[in-house]
């Protein structure tokens, strides 16, 4: 039987490569949506230009009736007919085996929309850059699709974009993501970023997973990161504080492990030492499976392992990586596709129609990541009004108070500026398992946890 055809939800209750893509002038990096001609006709009847007057409903979104003869060229990056989006991501280098397809997802995305009509009549087209694992390549990257491509917004989907923020900021370029590689997209003045995930690695924990561990009877949790990666080391002092507040011992903790590092022998050999029957690895995902692969050849009786980089098929690339995945949970901030919503079913055939490197089941984090990320950035355009320039796109996405990608994440977020250093005080989350050679959900509800006040990394 198909294993991602063949899904089941329990009574109880979030990485693939693609062909390399540069900074270069490759029109590959250009979606291949309608034209402007085109969009104008699917727009249908404009009754008002700019962002006001009577609306319509199109896939589940209202946007803004309008004139296409309207449409001005009214900022860089922004033509009668076009808007051009840089992504930055991580093709090449150490994070690859989790960022190398991003580009994938932002692409069906963008398409998505395109098919529709576009935004406002305008096609939008993708310019991506490599920042090759790299910090300081992340700055050259987006310099270059800002200064070179012209981009008017940025897609920022990398662990090193940390490399490249204060360019952005100083520019007042728009920016968006997932906020997961540091600090900055939760801090002021850093009013241009805005992150669609609810929680921050270097702020406040939840109590979410102490809850989550509590029910499957952790007792001694084990929690593994990597020493240059501050997301993934601020995470698991996290999963610490989470834990110890659920009465669950913290009874290994490792942040040294070398970024995409596979060898977790020893590691594992510690754990066992330790009395641990929980573990989890804030990591990629040839690190995850390396660390389910080491506690097994240990014979470490865990009750249960942890993925926090999400569900995704390329853990059945091969029997050696199903065989790791196997009892293993994943966690995803993003609704799973086995429960097969109105949401989750457009966003699959979306992936399956415009995004080259998804096949089949769960996508990549990259692919994930990507989709949802696009969808921010168009939920942005149209709050930008019809002309839109980099200010209004800032001042428009400012005032989404309920930003859940139309019912693919688990927790709605709330943009305003001024609540930018805060998060909700109530966070959500899905944890996938892999039973049997297939995706099994805990539970069909997101398991939602408090906010720790205090217990904010070091």
């Amino acid at each position: 039987m198909n294993r991602t055809r063949a899904w089941t939800i329990a009574a109880l209750v979030g990485v693939a490569s693609l062909t390399a893509a540069s900074c270069g002038d490759d029109d590959s990096n250009e979606t291949s949506g309608t034209t402007a001609a085109q969009a104008a006709t699917t727009a249908g009847a404009a009754t008002t230009s700019g962002g006001g007057g009577a609306t319509t409903t199109a896939g589940g979104q209202t946007t803004p009736s309008f004139d296409p003869a309207e449409n001005e060229a009214s900022a860089p990056g922004v033509t009668e007919d076009t808007i051009t989006i840089g992504l930055v991501t991580s093709v090449t280098g150490n994070a690859a085996s989790t960022f190398a397809d991003t580009a994938d997802g932002v692409r069906a995305r963008l398409e998505a929309e395109n098919a529709k009509g576009g935004v406002y009549g305008r096609r939008l087209v993708l310019e991506v850059a490599d920042d090759q694992s790299s910090p300081q390549t992340d700055l050259s990257a987006v310099q270059s699709l800002v200064e070179q491509k012209d981009s008017f917004a940025i897609v920022g989907y990398s662990p090193y974009l940390f490399g490249g923020f204060r360019y952005l900021q100083e520019n007042g370029i728009p920016v968006v993501g997932s906020g997961f590689d540091g600090p900055e997209w939760h801090q002021q003045p850093n009013t241009n970023m805005f992150s669609y995930s609810a929680t921050d690695s270097t702020k406040d924990a939840y109590t979410i997973y102490g809850e989550f561990l509590s029910r499957v009877g952790v007792t001694k949790m084990a929690g593994l990161g990597y020493g240059n990666s501050p997301s993934s080391s601020g995470s698991i002092k996290q999963l610490r504080a989470s834990v110890e507040q659920a009465g669950i011992e913290m009874a290994y903790e490792n942040l040294t492990v070398p970024f995409g590092g596979v060898d977790f022998t020893t590691y594992a050999l510690d754990m066992k030492s330790a009395g641990i029957d929980g573990a989890a690895c804030s990591c990629v995902q040839s690190s995850n499976l390396a660390m389910f692969t080491a506690i097994k050849q240990a014979q470490i009786p865990a009750k249960a392992m942890i993925a926090f980089s999400g569900p995704d098929n390329t853990v059945f690339g091969s029997p050696q990586s199903t065989s790791a995945a196997e009892g293993a949970f994943f966690q995803s901030a993003i609704t799973p596709i086995v429960l097969e919503t109105e949401a989750t079913k457009e966003y699959v055939a979306n992936l399956e129609q415009y995004a080259p490197s998804y096949e089949e089941g769960f996508p990549s984090f990259g692919q994930s990541g990507g989709y949802v990320s696009a969808d921010l950035l168009i939920r942005g355009l149209w709050e930008a009004g019809q002309n839109p320039t980099r200010e209004s796109f800032i001042e428009g996405l400012s005032g989404v108070s309920d930003y859940d990608a139309d019912g693919l994440l688990a927790t709605k977020i709330d943009f305003d500026r001024a609540k930018l250093e805060e998060l909700p005080d109530t966070a959500c989350t899905y944890f996938v398992q892999v039973k049997n050679g297939e995706w099994t959900v805990f539970d069909p509800e997101p398991i939602c946890g408090e906010r720790i006040p205090g217990s904010a990394p070091d």
